[in-house]
């Protein structure tokens, strides 16, 4: 909204360069949902790519779709993998053999709701009445033994879903699955494996907006929170960011951290999150004032701040997030120590520029 309005007041024109700059990958979600709201075309820079692209949001949206849909083969290919289970393609296949000869059984009875695969897999640990097919006669007893504890887990977390919220629901299937192991197991650095997991919370955060809208399970499965949230991610997720190559005249913003802007320098920077424990960190606060994260953490935002040439506009928010037990909950932020620094220089700076009538009298002589 502000670079819309920079661009009205001719403060910035068309061809302007832009930069929107955060400290951690997981800050980009709500900046690029800004930038569709108020149509402003936007890039990500670097090599964590969208929001919504990214693996660890993939394979928990895979999940959500799953349940809300379990006829979407394309999420059961993506959960069968994470994590592994020791189910590969074939046995994949021997399972959707079994599900399909349900479905033929169903239709010629003349049934009119034909099962769904996750009935079909809720079978393997519930048992089949004698009319419907055995899944010894399409699947091999290795491979029903794989699928076995993931029908239990699924059977767990379906009742689940019928009594919490999207995002409660969501942090269920991470813990239930025992997603985090898989997010450190496809992690290269310890860094990387929180950034994984920075993502997969403000994912829940994302979906923190259905919350008083009850289960996000119900017996009719229609206009659930869980399908709305699920339709709100596909439109986001629809509007792939505008590439360089891509140019047509307009403004672009570009979105990237603190790390992907060093030797970049752009007309405008936004430096969002100036708020203590975004920038800088938790962590290097914990460390100490004269400690070498904490350090680390002034150069970066030194290093962000240089990457403007004519404007730079620092924000801060009012309250910030923090998980507590199994919801979110906010408190008022405080503002970065380092802003707070800069701004304290300027009023010194305008003070002594700008001598008092008080002053001027203290030196007067009789």
């Amino acid at each position: 909204k502000t670079i819309n309005s920079m661009v009205e007041a001719g403060d910035l024109s068309q061809s302007s360069t832009v930069a929107l700059v955060y400290r951690t990958n997981a800050q980009s979600r709500l900046l690029e949902e800004a930038c569709v709201e108020y149509n402003l075309r936007y890039v990500i820079r670097g090599s964590s790519g969208a929001f919504y692209r990214r693996q660890e949001v993939q394979d928990c949206m895979a999940y959500l779709r799953l349940f809300y849909n379990p006829r979407d083969r394309n999420a059961w290919a993506r959960c069968i993998k994470a994590p592994t289970k020791g189910i590969g393609p074939a046995s994949l296949k021997e399972f959707f053999s079994y599900y399909d000869a349900i479905k033929e059984h169903y239709m010629e009875e003349g049934r009119t709701s034909p099962p769904s695969p996750m009935d079909a897999l809720m079978s393997l640990v519930e048992g089949n009445t004698n009319s419907t097919p055995d899944p010894s006669q399409f699947m091999s007893t290795r491979s029903i033994n794989r699928f076995v504890p993931f029908a239990s887990d699924m059977r767990a977390l379906i009742a689940k879903g019928f009594l919490e919220d999207t995002s409660t629901f969501l942090l269920s299937i991470v813990d239930d699955l025992k997603l985090n192991s898989h997010f450190d197991a496809i992690s290269s650095t310890k860094d990387e494996y929180e950034d994984r997991l920075a993502n997969v919370m403000e994912l829940a955060k994302a979906s923190e907006r259905y919350k008083d809208d009850g289960p996000c399970l119900t017996d009719d499965g229609l206009n659930t929170p869980l399908a709305s949230f699920i339709d709100d991610v596909a439109l986001i997720s629809e509007l792939e960011p505008d590439k360089e190559s891509e140019s047509d005249g307009r403004l672009t913003a570009n979105l990237m951290t603190i790390h992907a802007s060093k030797g970049l320098e752009f007309d405008a920077v936004f430096l969002v999150g100036n708020e203590d424990g975004t920038i800088p960190t938790q962590k290097a606060i914990g460390q100490g004032e004269d400690s070498v994260e904490l350090a680390e953490e002034r150069r970066l935002c030194y290093v962000a701040m240089t990457r403007a040439r004519t404007h730079l506009v620092m924000t801060w928010r009012r309250e910030v997030s923090y998980f507590a037990g199994q919801s979110f909950k906010y408190r008022d932020a405080v503002r970065s120590r380092f802003l707070d620094r800069i701004v304290s220089k300027r009023e010194n700076k305008k003070k002594r520029a700008q001598p008092s009538k008080q002053r001027s009298q203290v030196h007067q002589r009789p």
